[in-house]
């Protein structure tokens, strides 16, 4: 389909949703950032990268916090991509 064959309201719709994309990549952006930092600190007092009951915690209260709107396997799918990478910039040396 063509764009000047979409309907007004799909063009609408995805324009709102490209919005929304960029909002969240800065949210995905400041929370790797966080997690630089939170790696700092863990570098700098000899802790593990690896914190299970804080994923556990992350992950239960974000399937709460959704209310099944979306999948759950889907939800943690989605999370353990985020969770990896945050521990991969964790696990980097500053």
């Amino acid at each position: 389909m063509s764009k000047k064959n979409t309907p007004k309201a799909i063009i609408d719709a995805r324009t709102k949703i490209n919005k929304i994309d960029v909002g969240i990549l800065d949210l995905l952006k400041k929370r790797i950032r966080l997690a630089q930092e939170i790696g700092q600190h863990k570098n700098a007092h000899g802790l593990d990268v690896n914190d299970v009951s804080r994923e556990r915690e992350l992950l239960r209260m974000l399937i709460e916090a959704n209310g099944g709107d979306i999948p759950d396997e889907k939800l943690l799918e989605i999370w353990g991509k985020i969770i990896e990478l945050s521990k991969t910039v964790q696990d980097q040396k500053h």
